[in-house]
């Protein structure tokens, strides 16, 4: 299997979004992950009175 060279890898430049897009990104993704969690809690609650 092939290996990058390290000192080439670490001169990639990963473009990023601005900080108010992060944030919003993140708001999002804590959004999803709540409604993940009550969906969940609300399909185990419904096994236990099947």
């Amino acid at each position: 299997m092939p290996r990058g060279d390290k000192s080439a890898i670490m001169k990639y430049r990963l473009p990023l979004p601005p900080l108010p897009v992060q944030r919003e990104i993140v708001r999002i993704l804590d959004n999803f992950t709540e409604l993940t969690a009550k969906l969940t809690a609300e399909l185990t609650a419904r096994k236990k009175t099947i």
